[in-house]
């Protein structure tokens, strides 16, 4: 009987929105929630209307959910909330 793959959760939310890319693909923009195969990938996030780009590696882990919470403003460092 084969295993089921483990998953975790990824929850995104930037303000005051961002293109999401995971592993260098297109999956929409936020708020973004999906289910993911448990491992390590790239995450991307962009807002060309306010110059923002960011991009940084995530871990998801079984059974949880990783969160990422954004404030972009034209005046201020992203910053994770």
């Amino acid at each position: 009987m084969p295993v089921a793959a483990r998953t975790g959760a990824l929850a995104i939310t930037v303000r005051p929105w961002a293109k999401v890319w995971l592993n260098e693909r297109y999956l929409g923009v936020t708020p973004y929630l999906a289910d993911l195969a448990v491992g390590a990938y790239t995450l991307r996030l962009s807002n060309d209307a306010f110059g923002k780009v960011e991009t940084r590696r995530i871990a998801i882990a079984a059974d949880q959910t990783t969160r990422i919470d954004l404030r972009w403003t034209d005046n201020q460092p992203d910053a994770l909330q």
